[in-house]
């Protein structure tokens, strides 16, 4: 497993925290910089160091996130693995090895657990939760305890499990949130010392070519009387189609919609035809949820989340990928090209909703080697968020564009854009535009743009 050498920095100084046995620790870095990767070869480092069996635990936000990254540790360590979920159990995950312990199980209490891991005391062991069940099992020994996406940690029925760890814990997310209460993510007592030297940010990612830049427009869509959206699939039909006119015909669109509940899908899945008469192309509509997914209306064959993700990955055809909050955080889809966020999003999930379709198109990488700017395939992702009956100018402008230089998309350019005339809708004047690679940051109107963020200097060319 190698890091890439912006990757380098946050993992010397993870491991640097492992060897000093410092109990917390906080990383953050950009979605899409290889957290996962990162904190897989900590993992390597923890079982090399004697050879007392070591217990890990990796906790994530969701069941399904879990058994996502579950699936990508089987296949690099040779470990027994439990889920623990205290409220079902999960399905294991197929496994043909031979090996002599027991390779995938799962368990709902923590009495379960201990036995299991008394049951194979001999071998290294990987565990698997979320911060839903990490309060039955927190206070257990464990060698490493790695919380991802650990933004969760301060929501009320999570926050305090950050008193009851008694290991040493490192805490990874791209979301860090900073708040004037006791359990801020600033708070080295509770998370630990970040240091700013290690973090990845998304103008890093964006000036060594491993992200590209999110464009973001808005999409007036309207309510009726009793204030429901009047048709959904109209809209998603009609920003999916203006983002494949401004994306290259050499790739597939794959468009993201975050829709505010599941309700909606069997309603979509009905007006399959519209869409496609509205976008005119036999484009493929694909809902994810939790308990059910759909491939143009039909759900055979797609029980598996991970495999229908793959299915994904690998079609060649345009397609709209529907979900409410399955998908907003830490589940990868490769190829995703741009997104439509038709719900309310706090300041994580919009830029981790963000984050899910800015990673370059796969051809864009040449041995995981960026290639040069003007060689791209995908050179940008749109992402359009819906404006309800018009209501873009009570401070939304301002939460999108705080959220964006928060997350480390670069600073303004006052002199040429002014936030409060963005308020007011005023076009900017062409001849002023910075051609890219000048600007420091921009947030500009595009037609029916509202932001269109650049990170510091842009794309370098890759080497």
């Amino acid at each position: 497993m190698k890091l890439r050498n912006y990757q380098k920095p946050m993992y010397a100084g993870a491991k640097k925290a492992l060897a000093n046995g410092i109990e917390r620790s906080s990383y953050y870095a950009s979605t899409g910089a290889g957290k996962t990767v990162i904190f897989m070869k900590l993992i390597e480092e923890v079982f090399k160091q004697d050879d007392i069996a070591k217990r890990i635990l990796v906790v994530h936000p969701r069941i399904a996130l879990s058994m996502d990254q579950q699936e990508r540790f089987v296949g690099h360590f040779n470990v027994p693995f439990t889920s623990f979920h205290s409220g079902s159990v999960v399905q294991s995950m197929e496994n043909d090895e031979e090996t002599d312990f027991p390779r995938n199980t799962s368990v709902t209490t923590k009495g379960k657990l201990e036995k299991t891991l008394d049951g194979v005391d001999e071998y290294d062991h990987i565990v698997f939760t979320s911060y839903k069940s990490l309060d039955k099992i927190a206070d257990m020994d464990w060698d490493l305890v790695i919380c991802d996406e650990s933004h969760y940690m301060m929501e009320k029925a999570t926050v305090k499990i950050l008193d009851k760890l008694k290991s040493q814990t490192m805490f990874f997310t791209a979301t860090p949130i900073i708040t004037e209460m006791e359990y801020s993510m600033d708070n080295i007592e509770k998370f630990g010392v970040n240091d700013p030297d290690t973090n990845i940010n998304p103008s890093d990612l964006i000036n060594l070519g491993y992200n590209v830049l999110p464009r973001i427009y808005t999409t007036e869509i309207s309510t009726d009387e009793s204030g429901a959206v009047e048709d959904y699939s109209i809209t998603i039909a009609s920003v999916f189609k203006e983002q494949k006119l401004m994306l290259s015909e050499e790739i597939p669109h794959k468009m993201l919609v975050a829709l505010p509940n599941t309700l909606r899908f069997n309603e979509i899945n009905k007006e399959i035809a519209e869409i496609r008469k509205i976008t005119g192309q036999e484009l493929d509509i694909i809902t994810i949820s939790s308990g059910l997914n759909t491939w143009n209306g039909s759900s055979k064959g797609l029980k598996s989340r991970a495999k229908t993700l793959k299915k994904i990955t690998k079609s060649k055809n345009d397609c709209i990928v529907i979900h409410c909050d399955t998908l907003s955080e830490g589940i990868d889809i490769s190829g995703l090209t741009g997104a439509y966020i038709a719900r309310g999003l706090g300041h994580a999930k919009f830029i981790q909703t963000i984050g899910r379709c800015v990673r370059p198109y796969h051809e864009d990488l040449v041995n995981d080697k960026p290639v040069p700017l003007s060689n791209r395939i995908k050179k940008f992702a749109p992402v359009h968020i819906a404006v309800v009956d018009g209501d873009h100018r009570n401070g939304n402008v301002d939460k999108w564009y705080n959220a964006l230089l928060s997350a480390g998309y670069g600073s303004v350019v006052e002199d040429v854009w002014n936030i409060e005339e963005l308020k007011e809708g005023v076009e900017p004047n062409e001849e002023e535009v910075p051609e890219l690679g000048k600007a420091s940051s921009v947030l500009s109107i595009h037609h029916n743009a509202i932001v269109n963020a650049l990170a510091d200097k842009y794309l370098k060319e890759a080497a």
